[in-house]
């Protein structure tokens, strides 16, 4: 395959919480179609989740085009068989270990079948070590048409790096010297976050902003009046991002927007999505353990104690001081910052998909 041909990618996606992993997909199928000549087709089990973040496309079709690429509802198998079958894909990225349709395995796996498809698993974000381990590996189907490799996010240049996207670093625009902080989080027990809050509120001017979602109600049950509070409306993708860029501070969760934080350096604490025995600790320590390097120790283990306490399962965060982070946030933004631009220096992950695509499909026609 030459290098300026064009690709036929279809990525598959089904939603497991929310809007993470489509929002993923929909940052990945922008960024392809800027960076590489492709057709695209898009797989999804979850319209409406879609739609809220692209309000253009429609919760109500099960094909629809949009940007140029094709959108079909992953459970609509009548009207996916028909124009699957007529152009069965070259290459499937099958998004977070989210598995192909029945429909699509009796094409791909069809006796009469006699062409050959590349599927690239593309898995969750982490800092954990196994994302390099599993990177570029190989993986087995039941066909010797049908080959599958992993194709890893994450943080070192010995993953496939985080998709820039259309990604502006944060410019400070503001007329005031109002300190803002953005709260993005799973449930949680917020009273003594209100109480670090309001702290700060006595000798800052704070304004914070509430998304929706998940966390808000649990926000609010603790919020006293003692700073300024902004209630978000739901926000499209592309208006999240940009909001996000203007804050001082950020508490978010989930691993889309990790991704953004990580390259904005901006300071931010993570909420990683709950689990069983508290493992969501194992990844928030992976994390804390690639950015070490480019903190002050003083810095650092203040920033670790709390963002470990923060994802403790009912810990109310009582002793690690969110109150001294905000004080220090100028200082902490210096390690942010040199975090953010050794992510940016580890390359696209877009760009390196793209060349991973081409080269193993020269691979497999040699």
């Amino acid at each position: 395959m030459e290098s300026s041909s064009k690709l036929d990618i279809t990525i598959l996606c089904k939603v497991v919480d929310n809007f993470g992993d489509i929002g993923f997909v929909y940052r990945l199928a922008r960024s392809l179609s800027k960076k590489c000549d492709c057709d695209i087709r898009i797989i999804t089990d979850n319209l409406h989740s879609f739609s809220l973040l692209e309000p253009k496309i429609s919760d109500a079709e099960a094909f629809q085009t949009f940007e140029g690429w094709k959108i079909f509802d992953w459970n609509n198998a009548s009207i996916c068989t028909p124009s699957f079958t007529e152009q069965v894909p070259d290459v499937i990225l099958e998004c977070f270990q989210c598995g192909r349709p029945e429909w699509l395995d009796d094409i791909l796996f069809s006796p009469t079948f006699n062409g050959l498809v590349k599927i690239i698993n593309i898995d969750y974000l982490t800092a954990e070590s196994y994302a390099e381990d599993f990177h570029c590996l190989k993986s087995g189907t039941r066909s010797a048409k049908v080959k599958k490799m992993n194709f890893m996010p994450g943080f070192s240049s010995k993953t496939g790096g985080l998709i820039f996207d259309t990604y502006k670093r944060p410019v400070n625009t503001k007329s005031n010297d109002e300190f803002s902080v953005l709260v993005f989080s799973y449930e949680h027990d917020f009273s003594f976050i209100v109480k670090e809050l309001s702290a700060f509120a006595k000798t800052n001017p704070l304004h914070v902003y509430l998304a929706s979602g998940r966390g808000k109600d649990s926000f609010m049950a603790s919020y006293n009046s003692q700073f300024t509070l902004t209630e978000l409306p739901f926000m499209p993708q592309n208006e999240w991002d940009a909001f996000m860029l203007k804050m001082d501070f950020l508490l978010i969760r989930g691993e889309d927007s990790l991704s953004r934080a990580c390259l904005s350096g901006i300071p931010f604490i993570w909420h990683a999505y709950v689990q069983d025995d508290d493992y969501q600790n194992v990844k928030v320590k992976a994390l804390l353990s690639v950015m070490e390097k480019y903190f002050e120790p003083n810095d650092f283990s203040k920033l670790s104690d709390f963002c470990i306490a923060y994802n403790t399962t009912k810990s109310k965060v009582d002793s690690p001081s969110l109150l001294e982070l905000l004080q220090n946030a100028k200082e902490l933004k210096k390690g942010f910052s040199a975090f953010s631009n050794s992510l940016f220096d580890n390359g696209d992950f877009t760009e390196a998909l793209i060349s991973f695509i081409r080269k193993w499909s020269k691979e497999l026609t040699c």
